[in-house]
């Protein structure tokens, strides 16, 4: 049986395909910083939810968010696929850790050593379908006009994606600038 293809869906917000996940990790922090995509999210959400809450960003920034963080979980699950080829322990300090804690703070310091694990544990706990899904109940409530609030499982995934971003930066920034952060 053939294993299925899956596509990183890149094209949408960064103007090329991309077919390898470090390469589009590196994409999406160049693309925007951690905080600002974290920041950006978290708004979305809420206003998802409550639309009284006031969005920062324009319908199309907004959507672009979206689809980076698509783009970033069908990239992580692509690195699960071969977890083998890529999973990687990087001996650290205490000193290391906590500077980058501000930026990486959904992280353990296990998960920090290794944020391939949390890879793991969040396709464990979700399928990439339930992340896509919930990515795009919130997405239809926050540029939509549905009258009711998204599922109160979105903020599962809200944790998770959340959770991914900082394994990806981390990821990115040991990986593809070989930083020893």
């Amino acid at each position: 049986m053939k294993k299925e293809k899956i596509s990183l869906a890149a094209a949408s917000w960064c103007n090329r395909k991309i077919q390898n996940p470090y390469e589009l990790i590196q994409a999406i922090f160049e693309f925007k910083s951690l905080t600002t995509i974290k920041t950006n999210f978290n708004q979305i959400l809420k206003y998802a939810f409550d639309k009284k809450f006031e969005i920062y960003t324009s319908p199309i920034e907004s959507l672009k968010i979206l689809n980076v963080l698509k783009s970033l979980t069908r990239a992580s699950f692509k690195i699960l696929r071969n977890i083998d080829q890529y999973e990687r322990k990087s001996e650290s300090n205490a000193v290391l850790h906590s500077k980058y804690l501000v930026y990486a703070s959904g992280l353990t310091y296990v998960h920090y050593l290794n944020p391939y694990l949390l890879i793991k544990e969040v396709f464990k706990e979700q399928t990439l379908s339930q992340i896509e899904f919930d990515l795009q109940d919130i997405l239809e409530h926050a540029l939509g006009n549905a009258s009711s609030s998204p599922s109160e499982d979105v903020c599962i995934s809200f944790i998770n994606i959340n959770r991914l971003l900082d394994a990806c930066w981390l990821i990115f920034k040991r990986e593809i600038y070989d930083e020893d952060v």
